[in-house]
């Protein structure tokens, strides 16, 4: 629908909506102006994963940052679980400064069927 929508204003505050959970939860987000929150909605990706998908892993090149939005993911590391991640949790690049091609250091997968907001680098 907003691909196909003439009016960039339109498309503009559509994306917002879609994403102001997002830029409301993480406070890097909400710190920003409304019109740097509107460039980033515009960037992001909306995805969603089944129980058993596998995101990453370890050794995977990262080059996007995963805000979770619903569902249960797990994180491994030679075979022991190290952690959970739910609602308001992040992983993957970390974009500051600029560096790219960082490798996962764990397996990532999904327990339950979540949904993410992605930023990929190139997005950024």
């Amino acid at each position: 629908f907003l691909s196909r929508c003439p009016n960039k204003a339109v498309v503009s505050t559509q994306s917002t909506g879609i994403h102001d959970l997002l830029l409301k939860r993480w406070p890097v987000l909400k710190e920003a102006s409304i019109g740097c929150q509107r460039a980033l909605s515009e960037r992001l990706d909306r995805i969603i994963q089944c129980p058993g998908d596998t995101i990453y892993h370890a050794g995977d090149c990262v080059g996007e940052i995963y805000f979770v939005v619903r569902g249960h993911i797990k994180v491994m590391k030679n075979d022991r679980l190290i952690g959970i991640l739910t609602s308001g949790d992040i992983f993957g690049e970390n974009f500051w400064p600029t560096r790219t091609g960082r490798k996962s250091k764990a397996d990532v997968q999904a327990l339950t069927y979540c949904e993410f907001e992605v930023l990929t680098h190139k997005n950024l």
